[in-house]
């Protein structure tokens, strides 16, 4: 039986920055001076450029891999706004 691992995009990005860190700071994680690493996930700031804009004052470039995911038609499926929702529709759509 194969799994299947899918990573919600913003969690890819932290789980990438996590393996760079490590590889940064192995040697703390061998010794034990580095027992833990926490990221949290976000988007990029980019996708709320004109509020930072607003709020902030600061242009936020845009990396041309975000440009043209934006570019793209968006694709949206409602689903119940429950753990169970989410359940159902990962198990009815999992290929």
């Amino acid at each position: 039986m194969h799994q299947v691992l899918q990573i919600l995009p913003h969690l890819a990005v932290a789980a990438g920055k996590r393996d760079q860190f490590q590889r940064t700071f192995a040697q703390q994680f061998l010794t034990g001076n580095l027992r833990a690493i926490v990221f949290l996930e976000t988007a990029h700031p980019a996708k709320f450029g004109e509020t930072i804009k607003q709020s902030l004052g600061v242009e936020v470039p845009v990396p041309p891999s975000l440009e043209e995911a934006l570019r793209k038609e968006k694709h949206s499926i409602v689903i119940n706004n429950d753990l169970d929702g989410l359940k159902d529709f990962l198990l009815k759509n999992n290929r």
